[in-house]
């Protein structure tokens, strides 16, 4: 039985380091274009704000089915999406922008 927590421990610890930094910009964007707010894109998608705000801002991960349902709320197409949700920042921290 230790065995089995001890493993899957060392997944989330190995899970953790794993964090990639995405860059949502575009996503940022058509929010604002479409819902002017987090707050009003946040209740359209049933979401409390500080959930949607630290999906945005890379502190949560977004589910699969939240993908989609903002992907259908922003009118993304299904090829495009990983254009708003999978694009990988590749600044690091400290430098200019």
């Amino acid at each position: 039985m230790n065995a089995d927590r001890e493993y899957r421990e060392q997944g989330t610890a190995a899970y953790r380091k794993l964090r990639i930094p995405f860059d949502y910009s575009f996503l940022k964007k058509a929010i604002a274009t479409q819902y002017k707010t987090q707050r009003a894109f946040a209740r359209a998608m049933g979401l409390p704000e500080n959930s949607v705000y630290r999906k945005l801002n890379g502190k949560a991960d977004w589910k699969q089915r939240e993908i989609v349902a903002a992907s259908m709320l922003l009118d993304i197409p299904f090829y495009l999406m990983p254009a708003y949700f999978f694009n990988v920042n590749t600044k690091r921290e400290g430098e200019a922008t």
